[in-house]
């Protein structure tokens, strides 16, 4: 089960120029299409976003939720985000007194993106809801994958490391 949530991650106050423009963010990447369409799967848009409180720019946070279509078993989730990550959890029916959290990573390291395994598989029921969350610190610069500062810009999808994704998954059995 593949799950996915919008990147919108804006310049901090007082941050301005081109760099700090959505459009420069999707001329430069090849995910343009996926940042786009992850808006429309998760029923959101950009100007929910751009209405957002941006504080200092440091807890740019975003989720989707996710219906479960079928009973199974969840053995195992996946960990995806890049260098402004700061926070990552997948969460079983938010807000509901069945609320689980099957995967919280409250202080992310790009290292950490990969697989985790559960002790014991979880059961999943068809209408269950799977949310993915996400939260970007885009406050000041910080060390690139060369060494290199990274300054903050506007960030959509994307594959490099200098831009972002929230992705995870659910493995699963029927």
């Amino acid at each position: 089960m593949t799950l996915a949530a919008p990147v919108e991650v804006r310049c901090p106050p007082g941050a301005s120029g081109p760099a700090c423009e959505r459009g420069y963010a999707l001329e430069r990447s090849e995910l343009k299409r996926v940042a786009e369409g992850i808006h429309w799967l998760c029923g959101t848009s950009v100007e929910d976003y751009l209405r957002r409180p941006l504080g200092d720019g440091s807890r740019q946070a975003t989720h989707c939720d996710f219906p479960v279509r079928e009973d199974g078993t969840a053995l195992g989730v996946l960990a995806h985000m890049h260098l402004r990550g700061t926070a990552f959890r997948i969460t079983l029916n938010p807000g509901t007194p069945a609320e689980k959290i099957l995967l919280d990573i409250p202080r992310w390291d790009f290292q950490w993106q990969g697989e985790y395994w559960f002790e014991r598989p979880i059961a999943l029921k068809q209408g269950d809801r799977v949310r993915i969350s996400c939260v970007y610190d885009n406050a000041e610069a910080i060390p690139g994958p060369d060494g290199k500062p990274l300054e903050p810009r506007y960030i959509t999808w994307g594959e490099g490391t200098y831009d972002e994704m929230c992705l995870g998954g659910i493995s699963w059995v029927r």
